[in-house]
């Protein structure tokens, strides 16, 4: 299928934020890209929050001030809320994006933020871009992937099945999957943050949600049995996303009822519980459901192939740090194929190095992430517990001696190192943009690589994962 020159530099499936992202940077270097989204946008998607460290990519990709008009929250970071008490953590002062201000990042519904990173991948950076399009699958001469193919669903296609060849396919899809269904074993739930269930919706009220400097407008509220909990997170003047997160075994014998499960368990959240019984508040649309979310893929990339974004993985949402791995991870690849691209006749020799080092990259921001989350459900999701070196000393599993020193390695040379930076280190790995110099980071993956020891014969039970699309949606 090769013989002839490809139709196209690099075909993305689906057009979310880290498609139309990689899309956007390839397609302004002067590369021809097409990508192809099933929906057209906007539509219903969850997970509306982003970090500070976004402002800068924003601006980037030409986009900040866009986005500035049609937002009205401003997230200034997360709060802890548990009965009696709560842990702010804001922004670090170095994100300060505007002078009187402290540090501040967006917060809207989901489909309106993806609506504009993918018209101005359409409109500035001119890719082609094409919704309702279903692509059916990835075209391969042997291992290599070379095409797709896709049914236009749009009213103009009436369903036709067409065809484009490419130097490169990336699954920018989602948890669709789409790539995964032909790679088979290649996707499997996340060993240590597996057997979750999360109900969520929006929900409208009646008067305008408190927007000020000091509010933080992101809160984590953790049930009373100390292994649930739940998030608030305004999206606009009168519009407030909520969803709870639960173990299998709370929901064990609940049944299938969703508002009935989610009542019943905002009623044991702080801060939700008396939010949710607010004269005026009252659920928009219907209540959704995702199971089992937390998942990694085992490579990242293959000849031709590459996968980016929520394809790659999709770790716990406890911090929210999914759209930033998402927009770094996007900004790595596109870096990674314009070298690619931009040397023909040596692409094939140095695929294996750059695309290893994108894999690398991907792998470490999971890593450290599902560690991160790991490491606050063993602390019951208590920041007082997680700060408490004993308490997690004594709680974090180790396989043997030899990671119970390299921990205590790792943590001794952060006591050298000036409190500034450790501070911004951890700002780094909590709100998920960890440098490639972070100490803090690196302790992190130590730990993982741990837990793939300590968990071996649980990780070689984790069955392929078979189910991506969102329950509900």
């Amino acid at each position: 299928m090769q013989s002839t020159e490809p139709d196209y530099d690099v075909i993305l499936i689906g057009g979310g934020p880290a498609g139309s992202t990689c899309a956007t940077l390839l397609a302004r270097a002067g590369r021809k890209v097409l990508v192809l989204e099933k929906h057209k946008f906007p539509r219903f998607h969850i997970g509306e929050s982003i970090t500070a460290f976004g402002t800068e990519l924003f601006k980037d990709l030409g986009v900040y001030e866009d986005l500035k008009r049609v937002n009205y929250i401003r997230k200034r970071g997360l709060e802890f809320v548990l009965r009696g008490r709560t842990k702010p953590l804001f922004f670090p002062m170095t994100e300060r994006d505007e002078d009187g201000h402290l540090p501040w990042a967006f917060q809207m519904p989901r489909g309106r933020l993806d609506q504009v990173l993918l018209a101005n991948t359409c409109k500035h950076a001119q890719a082609d871009v094409r919704e309702e399009q279903v692509v059916k699958r990835v075209l391969f001469e042997g291992e290599r992937a070379v095409g797709v193919e896709w049914e236009d669903k749009s009213e103009a296609g009436r369903g036709a099945l067409e065809r484009a060849t490419a130097r490169w396919i990336v699954d920018s899809s989602g948890q669709s999957g789409v790539m995964h269904r032909q790679l088979k074993g290649n996707c499997a739930n996340h060993h240590l943050l597996e057997k979750k269930v999360a109900v969520f919706g929006h929900f409208q009220t009646d008067f305008d949600i408190e927007n000020g400097d000091r509010v933080v407008n992101f809160k984590l509220c953790v049930n009373d049995n100390g292994r649930d909990w739940a998030w608030y997170l305004p999206v606009e003047k009168n519009l407030v996303s909520l969803g709870v997160v639960l173990t299998r075994e709370s929901v064990k014998d609940k049944g299938s009822d969703l508002d009935g499960l989610f009542a019943e368990f905002a009623a044991g959240t702080p801060f939700v519980d008396e939010f949710v019984k607010r004269p005026g508040v009252r659920l928009t649309g219907r209540m959704r459901s995702i199971v089992d979310y937390s998942y990694t893929a085992k490579r990242f990339w293959g000849p031709g192939w590459a996968l980016v974004g929520d394809s790659a993985g999709f770790i716990d949402p406890v911090f929210s740090t999914g759209l930033q791995i998402c927009f770094n991870s996007a900004y790595r690849l596109a870096e990674t194929l314009q070298i690619l691209l931009g040397e023909p006749e040596q692409a094939d020799e140095r695929m294996g190095e750059l695309m290893g080092e994108y894999a690398k990259t991907v792998d470490r921001y999971y890593r450290v992430n599902g560690t991160l989350v790991h490491l606050f459900y063993t602390a019951n999701i208590d920041p007082a517990k997680y700060e408490n070196a004993w308490y997690m000393w004594t709680h974090i599993q180790f396989a043997d001696w030899r990671f119970r020193l390299l921990y205590l390695w790792w943590g001794a040379r952060l006591l050298f190192v000036n409190d500034k930076l450790a501070r911004r280190w951890g700002e780094e790995v909590v709100f998920g943009n960890p440098g490639p110099d972070n100490m803090v980071a690196r302790m992190f993956v130590v730990l993982s690589r741990n837990f793939d020891k300590y968990y071996a014969k649980e990780i070689r039970a984790v069955e392929e994962r078979v189910e991506f699309i969102e329950q509900g949606a």
